[in-house]
């Protein structure tokens, strides 16, 4: 490096550059933790401090909230979809079955509404 710049050899050091230390609080969490959160992610919170605890990790609700929004989770409900009955599934097969004919032209004149179907003429 002293060739290519043409600086003095005392003012190159062989040693590492280490971060100064942040101001504020520091984590109380490390990086085992961190990975035990997000594996556990789906219980609750709650369950995920208390299972943490019994490991001899001291940990909080709040501090288990930060750690999966810093890794890329968020709240949110599950999709539920309502599941059909056998009539409906009776019914959906009826009707296949009874349009199995139509061709590529008869649906292209078909226009699909929500779940109606609304022939055009």
């Amino acid at each position: 490096m002293e060739r290519c710049f043409e600086v003095n050899h005392s003012t190159i050091q062989d040693a590492f550059v280490q971060d100064a230390p942040r101001a504020g609080r520091p984590t109380k969490h490390d990086q085992p933790t961190t990975a035990t959160t997000t594996l556990l992610v789906k219980k609750s919170c709650t369950d995920l401090a208390g299972e943490l605890s019994k490991e001899g990790i001291n940990i909080s609700v709040a501090t288990i909230w930060r750690i999966l929004k810093n890794a890329g989770l968020q709240k949110m409900k599950p999709t539920r979809k309502a599941g059909l009955t056998k009539k409906m599934k009776a019914g959906r097969i009826a009707w296949c079955l009874e349009h199995q004919s139509r061709t590529l032209d008869d649906w292209k004149s078909v226009i699909w509404l929500d779940e109606k179907v609304v022939p055009l003429y």
